[in-house]
């Protein structure tokens, strides 16, 4: 039974905050908040000691911000699933942020009951983004996309050569669908879904799924609905 429970990092500077979303993560019959960092340094130093399923982390910290706490944990722990939560709407925050790992972005105006869901999404492999972060990073990719597509070549350019089955994939994780989801919908087992998602990343050059799926829509590789 303990094993299939979520242990979670909080990162927030603000001790009221951490105690309120500790206090809400409580009621979950699977979540666990296994640790609380008051800046990036303690962040890094917490997710290297305690190894969470998921970091829950706000950008604006002392010390060492969101920004350098997300790039030093993901260099010593490559596979740390790391959500933003944050007051920012900034494009460039957002962007920012996954550009250095994270696997998710939300805004701490979210509803409080949907904040379980969105951890139990980011560890089944999905990158979690509160509504008006996916509008406003949609905006962005489509500011940046029109150079892209202008001239020779903008379809992915030495970048982007991806086999028909992996395109395929890569549209399904547009859609937001898991690992699990998008075996069961083109017939694969799992671990070759997770490998084929590890052959993509290493392709477009990318870090994560979020990052995957803003490179192949400003690049042309697919088509918004």
């Amino acid at each position: 039974m303990d094993e299939r429970r979520i242990r979670v990092l909080l990162a927030d500077d603000h001790n009221l905050v951490r105690a309120g979303i500790a206090g809400l993560l409580a009621l979950e019959p699977d979540i666990d908040v296994v640790g609380e960092a008051a800046d990036g340094i303690q962040a890094h130093a917490q997710a290297v000691a305690l190894k969470p399923d998921v970091i829950l982390m706000d950008l604006d910290m002392p010390r060492s911000n969101g920004f350098e706490a997300i790039a030093t944990i993901k260099a010593d722990l490559p596979d740390a699933i790391i959500v933003i939560l944050t007051y920012s709407e900034d494009e460039r925050d957002i962007a920012e942020a996954v550009r250095r790992g994270a696997q998710g972005y939300l805004l701490k105006s979210l509803e409080p009951e949907t904040l379980a869901q969105h951890i139990r999404a980011a560890l089944r492999g999905a990158a979690p983004m509160s509504a008006a972060v996916t509008r406003k990073l949609m905006m962005d990719l489509r500011r940046s996309e029109e150079p892209a597509e202008a001239g020779p070549g903008a379809e992915g350019g030495e970048r982007g050569h991806l086999t028909p089955r992996e395109m395929q994939i890569l549209a399904l994780i547009a859609e937001g669908a898991t690992n699990k989801e998008i075996g069961q919908r083109i017939f694969l087992a799992e671990n070759t879904v997770k490998n084929h998602l590890k052959h993509i990343l290493s392709k477009l050059q990318v870090e994560n799924r979020a990052q995957a799926v803003a490179y192949a829509f400003r690049e042309g590789l697919l088509k918004r609905p």
